[in-house]
C-alpha cells in the first residue's frame, strides 16, 4: 500500500487556520487523536496532519 499523497501546501495553510475552530477537544480522542509534536520547520501539510493527531 502506498502512502497517501501530501496535502498541497497552500491548502494545508488554509486548513491550519480553520481546523482549530472545527476540531475541538470534544472531537478528541475520536475521530481525531491529540496533536502530535512536529518541529517548527515542518511543512504546512505535516503540521496539519500532526494537528489532527497523526504522525506525518
Amino acid at each position: 500500500m502506498r502512502p497517501p499523497p501530501p496535502v498541497p501546501p497552500r491548502l494545508a495553510e488554509e486548513l491550519l487556520v480553520l481546523c482549530p475552530h472545527l476540531v475541538t477537544a470534544a472531537d478528541r480522542p475520536a475521530p481525531f487523536a491529540a496533536p502530535v509534536a512536529v518541529p517548527a520547520t515542518a511543512d504546512p501539510g505535516d503540521r496539519l496532519v500532526a494537528f489532527l493527531g497523526r504522525h506525518p
